[in-house]
């Protein structure tokens, strides 16, 4: 179902997209065109009681759910197709074929952080009740949705993320007039000199100015459905979303996946 014959097979191509200061890369088709409209008509329904709750302007207008919310387990009785991706996601075989085929480049990114090697190094489990002989891997999946005119301001992510995984849920279609201000709306990474180990967020206009002075674009994923791209977090992995300006009623939708150790 979904991708599992894929990693289990090792049949997936990783294709690197950068290789300097932070790893960034893409795996095409990840998703076929079924499973792509499975999980696209049934990305949840935004809950207007819990989105009254939500600082929308302070969040510059981003809502999102967390596999670690309150709600969330009721989400996945409710949905058939949710439940199974969840459990792709969170299998044993989904971590470990990321682990295995990047593990050079994970002990890469953080050679200069000796806390997260340490954690590395330890052998990794996937249960919380885990030993302290053993690293925990927490795994989160995100379902994003950024209304029109939102944004997300240069950052690098936790200090205990290990890698994040996006897939990507445009409207328009790419053979039928695709938007090229939907197309442009995906993640873009910065090639920065600044280090920001415990990713300290740009908290004003100001800030962000002043980082964009300093720094240059380096990659914008382009917003694309069918593949999945990536990156492995480190002091230098700066990326945002572009305020972007569709349609009053457009609404961003992705899928992120992390893993936190």
């Amino acid at each position: 179902m979904y991708f599992s014959e894929n990693y289990k097979n090792n049949k997936f191509e990783i294709n690197f997209i950068n290789t300097n200061k932070y790893l960034i890369f893409k795996i095409p088709h990840f998703l076929n065109k079924e499973n792509y409209e499975i999980l696209k008509n049934n990305f949840p329904k935004i809950d207007k009681d819990r989105l009254k709750k939500f600082d929308i302007k302070k969040n510059n207008y981003k809502y999102r759910i967390l596999s670690e919310d309150a709600d969330y387990e009721k989400l996945l009785e409710r949905n058939f197709h949710l439940r199974e991706f969840h459990n792709e996601i969170f299998s044993k075989n989904f971590f470990s074929y990321f682990f295995v085929n990047l593990k050079k480049q994970f002990f890469l990114s953080r050679k200069n952080d000796l806390r997260f090697l340490f954690k590395l190094i330890k052998p990794k489990s996937l249960d919380k009740t885990t030993s302290l002989f053993k690293t925990f891997v927490k795994r989160q999946i995100e379902y994003s949705y950024i209304f029109n005119g939102g944004k997300i301001v240069p950052h690098t992510d936790s200090r205990s993320k290990l890698l994040s995984l996006m897939l990507y849920f445009p409207e328009a279609e790419e053979e039928n007039n695709f938007n090229d201000i939907e197309r442009g709306s995906g993640t873009l990474f910065w090639n920065s000199d600044i280090k920001n180990l415990n990713n300290e967020h740009l908290t004003n206009t100001f800030d962000e100015k002043e980082f964009k002075k300093k720094s240059k674009k380096l990659f914008n994923i382009p917003f694309e459905k069918y593949h999945l791209f990536g990156f492995i977090r480190n002091e230098y992995s700066w990326h945002s979303v572009e305020k972007f300006d569709i349609r009053e009623d457009y609404i961003r939708k992705s899928i992120n996946i992390n893993f936190n150790i």
